[in-house]
């Protein structure tokens, strides 16, 4: 073969070689490839972190973190990491249906674990492309061991599904949930958790029955407050400043209306039960001294309103009485105390419920440290649990109190021991 031909056979196959190029995509000189660029991953956004503990104070060890809208990422791996490195997993789950729930997480229960976690996240898709290392913007401030006590708590009640208790803390100056199965707390409203008003003597609260608003009695800053359950936001409904009417000196205990439209609020520095519109915040006084007739009220503490509203029954720790006020004319009638119904005196009775047939008002005493049951046509009264009334660790200095759904068991809390008791009301 002359030089001719040979230089001509070598243009000949590199036109051929560009030509194909037109039609064949992505042809490399060097191996000929055909693969395209890998796909950039999306970085983990929207995570929420469960159970409501996202910039919370709370002992729960064992966090869930959970991701929806995610149809594009089926079958792709989530990771979570306790470190900006995203070194040492902590918990994973996969993507499935277009979302996933990461309920794997156990963190240590030693005191040394204390302390403000961080939680960072990747995305792996079916080739283990994996994304960056991102923060999720989701911490709370784990208090491991029990680490996170009561300190004086004054009031609880139970979600509807008697799943949780709310606890109202006024040596902590705190709002607490607590899991009524595995016992851990965690802060839902304090000076750190949430925005507004700072707690100052948080006594008493409500809740709405949608579960997402307490109403808050505090002695120390003369007011009604009502905080968002998921932020822990405070919002003042009634002071000195905002609304009309009397001024609150000391109020002490709180109830809501059915439609949620009023509260009436115990005070017991005007000695008063007073209504309060949550709109305004204005007050007016349903029954006093010099509103509705019959014995005076000295230190009203605890109220309860009846299922038609027509009536309260109020607790006075120095009368050491239970009445009944006619919500229309304010008019007070004792209906136990010393000299009516038989069985122990009260000294110093605080807290009041009552059952679904409004038969029986179950209240505790503070100076006698017993569960009471009182017959609220009798006015007798019967010790359902005391140091002499059933087993278990005695009470020291009772205060809140509610019922299950079944009323079947009582939920007791204990300032003086820091503890929130169960009661069997059987035994």
């Amino acid at each position: 073969m002359d030089q001719f031909q040979s230089f001509s056979i070598i243009v000949g196959l590199t036109a051929l070689l560009s030509l194909s190029g037109c039609f064949s995509g992505n042809i490399s000189t060097a191996g000929l490839s055909t693969k395209k660029p890998d796909k950039t991953l999306a970085d983990p956004s929207g995570w929420v972190l469960a159970n409501n503990l996202a910039n919370k104070q709370s002992e729960v060890n064992s966090p869930i973190i959970t991701g929806s809208d995610l149809a594009d990422e089926n079958g792709f791996k989530v990771e979570v990491y306790l470190e900006s490195t995203c070194t040492t997993l902590v918990g994973s789950a996969t993507v499935s249906g277009g979302s996933f729930s990461i309920t794997n997480i156990t963190l240590p229960t030693t005191v040394s674990d204390l302390g403000i976690k961080q939680f960072y996240g990747k995305i792996i898709n079916l080739d283990n492309l994996a994304s960056n290392c991102t923060d999720l913007d989701l911490s709370y401030h784990y208090f491991p061991g029990n680490q996170l006590p009561f300190s004086a708590s004054n009031e609880l009640l139970l979600n509807s599904a008697d799943t949780v208790a709310y606890v109202v803390d006024y040596g902590t100056r705190a709002l607490f949930s607590v899991d009524l199965v595995t016992g851990n707390r965690t802060v839902l409203s304090n000076d750190s958790t949430g925005t507004g008003v700072g707690f100052s003597n948080p006594r008493s609260f409500t809740l709405n029955s949608a579960e997402t608003t307490a109403y808050i009695v505090d002695l120390g800053a003369e007011a009604l407050i009502s905080v968002d359950l998921t932020t822990g936001n405070r919002t003042i409904v009634s002071n000195g400043s905002t609304g009309t009417g009397i001024d609150f000196r000391y109020p002490h205990d709180v109830v809501l209306n059915s439609v949620e439209t009023e509260a009436y609020v115990i005070d017991s520095g005007e000695d008063a039960l007073i209504r309060v519109d949550l709109v305004t915040g204005n007050r007016t006084i349903i029954s006093n001294s010099s509103t509705g007739s019959g014995t005076n009220f000295i230190s009203p503490e605890a109220v309860v309103l009846n299922s038609a509203e027509t009536t309260a029954f109020v607790l006075d720790t120095s009368v050491d009485a239970l009445f009944s006020v006619d919500l229309t004319t304010g008019n007070r009638t004792i209906l136990s105390d010393d000299f009516t119904g038989s069985g122990t005196n009260f000294n110093n009775p605080c807290n009041i419920v009552l059952n679904s047939a409004e038969t029986i008002a179950y209240v505790v005493d503070s100076n006698t440290t017993a569960l009471v049951r009182v017959d609220l046509t009798t006015g007798n009264r019967t010790n359902v649990s005391n140091a002499s009334t059933g087993t278990g660790t005695n009470f020291s200095g009772i205060r809140g109190l509610v019922l299950n759904g079944t009323e079947t068991t009582a939920f007791v809390a204990d300032p003086n021991a820091d503890t929130l008791f169960r009661v069997d009301l059987a035994t």
